[in-house]
């Protein structure tokens, strides 16, 4: 079968200005473009690399200068976004194949051609730039932490090609934040790169195609017989399907409508069956004068994705530990295209993305039952040059000083400066149990829900007035009691102290008078021990 007049359109604009005519580049016939798209259910990049034949030097220049930076947007830090779709079709009913975000351009020339070529990704600013600050109760389901996720990336689906409005398509994840084993005993504080945040808790599960997120657990495409295309002779497969590994391969004249983790039936005598759509690859090359085509990766439904297997289901049980275990550890990037000093950054980046180690903060609330506190961390944090307010961090166990049966509490206030410190491993069943050999509920290492908070450290704004060098006191408002360098102690009140106390005490005992006769106290007098009495009662309680 062959396919006829087929056509394309590709368009460029800013990203700041998408939807707007006069900012949009449009590129179509009878200009010439080669393309290779190529698209998988990995939680990376789909990826798109375009020629353009030949254009006028006004439009090349437009071109450029959607990715080229001013001196001033240099030094600023500014990075510029634009768009890239690529619309292809047969008798002018084109659907969109590609729209994502413009990595670079560039100009090459060769022969009696001048080449604009354009390297683009999809969902690249969303993945870049999107962050989530959330913190979920320990029974929220797992269905509503990714849902919270995907609301937070900044994505710009075509709503005139993508299905459903570019709503997410989100399988159903079963289980809980929280599941019946423990895995998370208090509240779970997300904070951070939405992307990566979404790779972790839907373990890899998640990719973005066309501007859309697909987020699909193990198994749950059986539920989307809607999406599901037949691949045979009659409607442009080309040679026989040829198996590699677990995968299926097949060639196709080009096809647009094909969707990564659709459903498709392959009518063959070589290999038949029903699979899911694991890959796709589209190419098209005018030097070469081929046909364009679409190379199909296929995989039985229960292989879809199979590496990642694991983790949170579909079926709506709750998952194991391990499970969550294994799905919080796999937070892999696909990187068979870095060179080295890239592949050094990202494993750079990727160490960071959820390492916390101290903190300064500020006590919103106290619980002095279970001794935790509710903390405002005191500095926002900066993601793509923009502050970003930091969740209240919820049930945070406080240092008390104590050893033995003996302990020192102090009246914790609202107000108070703590210093938060980010433990090396998830300390939930520590704090449940108290076990000192408690294996961690997970591996997260240095998370941000995992923090512990030592209080007493002072801004100069609240500095303790006359701070003594010599003697250690132990103060509550105005009441201070003191062991004193040289082995004495301490003890007053605000108006009152011990010492002088204790002095009157002894004056008054040294000058007791009693009349012989009536055997009445002469002295200290009635005014004297009133005196007394209201220094006891000034001083102690």
């Amino acid at each position: 079968m062959r396919k006829f007049e087929k056509t394309f359109e590709l368009r460029l604009a800013p990203r700041s200005s998408w939807g707007d005519e006069e900012n949009t580049i449009v590129i179509k016939p009878p200009l010439m473009i080669d393309f290779e798209v190529k698209k998988d259910g990995k939680p990376s990049a789909n990826t798109g690399d375009f020629t353009i034949y030949n254009l006028g030097e006004s439009t090349r220049k437009r071109i450029h200068e959607l990715k080229e930076k001013s001196r001033e947007e240099e030094e600023a830090g500014i990075e510029k976004w634009a768009r890239v779709q690529l619309s292809i079709g047969y008798g002018g009913n084109n659907i969109l194949v590609f729209d994502g975000d413009i990595k670079a351009t560039r100009d090459s020339h060769e022969k009696n051609n001048t080449k604009t070529i354009i390297e683009a990704g999809e969902g690249l600013y969303a993945i870049a730039w999107s962050y989530s600050v959330h913190d979920f109760e320990p029974d929220a389901s797992m269905d509503s932490l990714i849902k919270t996720l995907a609301a937070d990336l900044s994505l710009m689906p075509d709503l005139a090609h993508t299905p459903e409005a570019g709503a997410p398509y989100i399988g159903k994840f079963g289980g809980q934040v929280s599941t019946d084993d423990g895995l998370f005993s208090r509240k779970l504080v997300v904070f951070g790169n939405t992307w990566e945040q979404l790779k972790k808790y839907t373990n890899q599960r998640c990719f973005i195609d066309k501007e859309r997120l697909y987020v699909i657990p193990q198994k749950s495409w059986n539920t989307t017989k809607d999406l599901s295309f037949k691949i045979s002779h009659e409607n442009g497969l080309i040679g026989t399907p040829q198996r590699k590994g677990d995968s299926v391969v097949v060639n196709m004249l080009f096809e647009p409508q094909l969707m990564v983790g659709a459903l498709a039936k392959l009518d063959s005598r070589t290999l038949p069956g029903e699979y899911v759509i694991d890959a796709i690859a589209h190419k098209h090359n005018v030097v070469k004068n081929e046909e364009s085509l679409t190379t199909v990766t296929l995989v039985k439904k229960n292989k879809f994705n199979k590496e990642t297997q694991g983790g949170t289901g579909s079926t709506g049980q709750d998952t194991s530990k391990k499970d969550a275990q294994d799905a919080l550890k796999n937070n892999a990037t696909d990187t068979t295209s870095l060179d080295l000093t890239s592949l050094l950054d990202l494993s750079k980046r990727n160490m960071f993305v959820d390492l916390n180690c101290h903190k300064l903060g500020t006590i919103v609330s106290f619980d002095n039952e279970d001794q935790t506190a509710s903390v405002d961390i005191n500095h926002n944090g900066v993601y793509g040059n923009k502050p970003i307010k930091y969740p209240i961090l919820k049930k945070v166990p406080i240092f008390v000083l104590s050893g033995g049966k003996a302990s020192l509490t102090m009246p914790v206030a609202v107000g108070d400066t703590c210093l938060l410190l980010f433990s090396d491993r998830n300390i939930d069943t520590w704090f449940e149990t108290g076990e000192a050999d408690a294996i961690p509920a997970s591996p997260r290492t240095h998370h941000i829900s995992d923090a512990l908070a030592i209080v007493g450290f002072r801004p100069k704004s609240k500095k303790i007035s006359d701070y003594n060098t010599s003697d250690v006191e132990l103060r509550n408002n105005k009441a201070l009691i003191a062991t004193c360098q040289d082995g004495l102690i301490r003890m007053q009140s605000e108006t009152e102290s011990l010492h002088g106390l204790l002095s009157n005490v002894i004056k008054c005992i040294e000058g007791l008078v009693v009349d012989t006769k009536s055997g009445k106290r002469i002295t200290p007098t009635d005014d004297d021990l009133t005196q007394i009495k209201s220094q006891l009662n000034a001083l102690l309680k």
